[in-house]
């Protein structure tokens, strides 16, 4: 089993978020600053469409007052937003738009903000030439207006971009200099995210003890600021390679530590991660009874959410419980449900993992036309996979 390591609105239909006209420049600001103070919150819940509403009335007002930088910087909050909805479209017309309005305006950080943003988008394309010209655009102005912090912020997103083309050797020292950068500048969140960065490269490049050692550190760290939804991922994190490692009380430790921070901030989204985590493990002790109580307890969190890619992910686990306890029936109805889920939304590592285990299933009950028909659909897309690793590794050595 895999682990899972942007016509503007003059009014909402809130009550409490109404916008009369008749206001002062002072009362729109302040009017301002409550959409996006209130949309931070709902991102970090998740609640990504209700925050863009807030946003679009945040955008009309800062237009309305000819306040122009906030514009720009609102339509970057949008786009991010409509990012990650999936409206990867329209999430970059907004970044592209606050890109050249920051241009008209000479706000060169507000331009390499879009940048980082644009190149995102293309790395969900596919398109690798277009991420790296606007992570490298994003670092050149940082360097040119001398911003420390920005110019670490590029360095990492680099990091990451390498760490997609599996180039871990340059991802490595790009995250290197970002980390030193941010430990240097007393940016304790971003040194976090740094620290969480290298764990992950040294876990990807084998060496598991380093990693360890970065996970630990940023643990600590996220324990003592008594940010425990951050601390919780390094728990994880370490969980993972433990559970790699075939050390599984150590990987079980660390995941009820990650599952009694998380319970404390309630993250769901979170939870239902180490809930499917813990529940793996436990399978592999053979204790099947907290096995199958964390397993309903991650599907419960999905659907909480209504999360399809935590949904079939929850689901598919299931079956693989159910079926290990000879329990085929259970055992295929959750492995469809999975399946139905995983195609609807194109999870191609979810459809591999299913179909690969539901073939086994069939094959166990005899059934041998149903589990050809997976069979076929599972090398049809572990060849889809495949080419999409083969793409990206060609990415890697364009000019």
């Amino acid at each position: 089993m895999r682990f899972k390591k942007y016509i503007w609105l003059t009014i909402t239909l809130l009550g409490l978020y109404f916008i009369p006209f008749a206001q002062s420049d002072d009362i729109r600001q302040m009017k301002i600053e409550t959409f996006l103070t209130d949309a931070d919150q709902l991102i970090q819940n998740y609640k990504y469409d209700s925050a863009i509403i807030l946003y679009d009335s945040a955008l009309y007002l800062a237009e309305t007052i000819d306040d122009m930088v906030q514009a720009a910087n609102i339509m970057q909050l949008k786009g991010f937003s409509l990012r990650k909805t999936g409206n990867n479209h329209n999430a970059y017309n907004f970044y592209y738009n606050s890109r050249n309005l920051a241009r008209e305006l000479k706000v060169d950080t507000l331009c390499a903000t879009a940048d980082l943003g644009l190149a995102h988008i293309n790395m969900d394309r596919g398109s690798l030439d277009s991420a790296e010209y606007f992570f490298r655009h994003a670092l050149a102005d940082f360097e040119n207006i001398n911003d420390t912090i920005g110019i670490g912020r590029a360095l990492y997103n680099l990091s990451d971009f390498y760490q997609s083309k599996v180039d871990y050797k340059t991802s490595l020292n790009y995250a290197l200099e970002s980390n030193r950068i941010f430990k240097q500048s007393d940016q304790t969140e971003l040194y976090c995210r740094s620290l969480n960065n290298l764990g992950n490269i040294y876990e990807c490049l084998g060496e598991y003890d380093t990693a360890l050692a970065c996970y630990e550190l940023g643990k600590r760290v996220n324990i003592e600021l008594n940010d425990l939804k951050r601390a919780a991922k390094f728990a994880n994190n370490k969980a993972v390679i433990f559970y790699h490692q075939g050390k599984y009380e150590e990987a079980v430790n660390e995941l009820l530590n990650a599952i009694v921070f998380n319970e404390k901030v309630n993250d769901i989204k979170e939870l239902s991660i180490f809930y499917r985590n813990i529940s793996v493990i436990y399978k592999k002790l053979g204790e099947k009874e907290n096995a199958f109580l964390y397993a309903d307890k991650a599907l419960a969190c999905a659907n909480e959410l209504n999360n399809q890619e935590l949904l079939s992910d929850a689901l598919i686990n299931l079956g693989v419980h159910h079926k290990q306890n000879n329990n085929y029936e259970l055992a295929e109805k959750y492995y469809l449900e999975g399946i139905e889920i995983a195609e609807r939304a194109d999870l191609k590592w979810d459809m591999q993992t299913a179909y690969q285990n539901i073939t086994l299933l069939y094959e166990a009950k005899n059934d041998y036309k149903s589990a050809y028909h997976y069979q076929l659909k599972y090398i049809d897309i572990t060849d889809s996979i495949n080419n999409i690793e083969q793409i990206k590794a060609r990415e890697k050595y364009k000019a």
